[in-house]
């Protein structure tokens, strides 16, 4: 358990942020006005490519938003943590996440590497989400964290720190930093679906120091799930069955050296879509 505590990061955004009542539309073909869940004029954000953004904390980070992206209607958002040494550009191309997310009707945010990483970088990297849903119309319900190396780690320990509040509908740590060892003493935060992709030939976390499958094990018990199959589903995952809320823990091992980030794009998009606050 940490001897610290970092106050949760609201992510406000949607109209459940401020009481706002609903704007009056046009009535739709059922001759009742369609839902909104932004007000209009209140998101600034728009469809496309939004490049040099920068935090309130000095952090800079690219966002892309659906060709089809309303304003008015709340989105699932995607954040991509960078790499060490990464940069929004960099880790775009490094993942190339950004079509299955659009695709998927996802904004998908790419925020800046920060070194050395601290509790208070960790911090500052888990305000991303908040700062996004304050330009674009965020559903708060579905937020996912996602990042390779370090990337991973921050996206496993907002989640494990309890940053957001909402916390993450789900999140797929890529050969994360996190060993069995630190999440153990870290505590589990509750019942969420994880996604944990490492891989065999990883010798910067090695699998057999307790990165990667014992992770993932280490959720399967956080989230109450039941043994670990012995068969893996079609793309080679492994997904423990039986776990509380609903909730998923899948294990995906490649082979490939750490460098090298894994090529699961679409089962993790279908992952994040299964699933909401």
């Amino acid at each position: 358990m940490r001897a610290w505590w970092i106050a949760p990061f609201l992510l406000t955004g949607c109209s459940q942020d401020s009481g706002e009542t609903a704007d009056t539309h046009e009535p739709d073909d059922t001759g009742e006005a369609p839902p909104v869940d932004c007000e209009p004029g209140t998101r600034e954000g728009a469809a496309g490519e939004t490049d040099g953004l920068e935090s309130a904390d000095g952090i800079s980070y690219n966002v892309r938003a659906p060709a089809e992206y309303d304003p008015t209607r709340a989105h699932p958002l995607l954040v991509v943590y960078a790499p060490a040494g990464g940069d929004p550009d960099t880790t775009e191309d490094f993942t190339r996440l950004t079509q299955d997310a659009l695709d998927a009707g996802m904004v998908i945010a790419y925020p800046d590497h920060v070194s050395p990483t601290s509790a208070s970088v960790i911090e500052r990297l888990g305000r991303i989400p908040g700062e996004v849903a304050a330009r674009w119309c965020i559903d708060p319900e579905r937020v996912y964290l996602t990042g390779h190396s370090d990337g991973g780690s921050t996206a496993s320990v907002i989640a494990i720190w309890e940053l957001l509040d909402p916390a993450p509908a789900a999140i797929a740590p890529s050969a994360a930093g996190v060993d069995a060892d630190w999440v153990e003493a870290a505590g589990c935060p509750g019942p969420m679906p994880v996604m944990v992709l490492h891989s065999t030939g990883d010798t910067l976390f090695s699998v057999s120091q307790g990165f990667g499958e014992a992770v993932a094990q280490w959720w399967a018990t956080c989230n109450a799930c039941g043994p670990k199959p012995t068969a893996p589903l079609e793309d080679g995952c492994v997904a423990w069955p039986d776990c509380a809320e609903g909730t998923e823990v899948l294990y995906c091992e490649g082979t490939r050296a750490h460098g090298y980030w894994p090529s699961l794009n679409a089962s993790m998009i279908a992952f994040f879509g299964r699933h909401e606050r």
